[in-house]
């Protein structure tokens, strides 16, 4: 199906409207004078135009869960409580605990490998990670996506690859066998 543009979107609004005139008048003074001054005026009327339509898309969605909310009769403060806990926590679980309870699941055959697999014996997967490996696995990345939380994307491990594969190879390692 074809892209809705902007415009078509239910969150797209009157103010959304205005920034987006404001945008192509500063596009049409940018043309006409080509300064300084009028490439800042574009640059900040496209900043603006941006967070106007990320914040009005941003109320839709909160509006839309609470009309879900209200139709559904649930109490909405627990509703928005509960992801308020959600967003600020993160699941302490001890180690043993999580241990076990994967371990049921396999007792109970509701964790499966597939067929094809082989399975790996203790040994097999406690050998040191070598270069090929690291090779392997960063060429098999996609080039083109956005970076994590380190701003490292995978274009630039893979340009500097020669530069960074044995500190990497030191790193899995000792990650591999120390467990931290």
């Amino acid at each position: 199906p074809p892209v809705k543009a902007k415009k078509d979107k239910p969150w797209f609004n009157q103010e959304c409207r205005e920034s987006r005139h404001a945008v192509s008048e500063a596009l049409k003074y940018e043309k006409l004078h080509r300064s300084q001054n009028s490439a800042a005026c574009l640059s900040e009327a496209r900043r603006m135009y941006s967070n106007t339509c990320r914040n009005a898309k941003r109320l839709h969605e909160i509006h839309t869960t609470e009309r879900k909310i209200e139709a559904a009769n649930i109490d909405k403060t627990k509703v928005w409580n509960l992801v308020k806990s959600k967003e600020s926590t993160a699941l302490q679980v001890p180690m043993t605990e999580m241990i076990t309870h994967f371990e049921k699941l396999l007792d109970r055959g509701e964790i499966s490998f597939p067929a094809n697999v082989p399975q790996a014996t203790v040994s097999e997967l406690d050998k040191p990670i070598t270069n090929e490996e690291i090779i392997t696995v960063l060429s098999a990345k996609p080039n083109r996506k956005a970076a994590g939380n380190d701003r490292i994307t995978y274009e630039a491990l893979k340009t500097a690859i020669g530069v960074i594969l044995t500190p990497l190879q030191c790193l899995f390692s000792l990650i591999l066998f120390s467990g931290s």
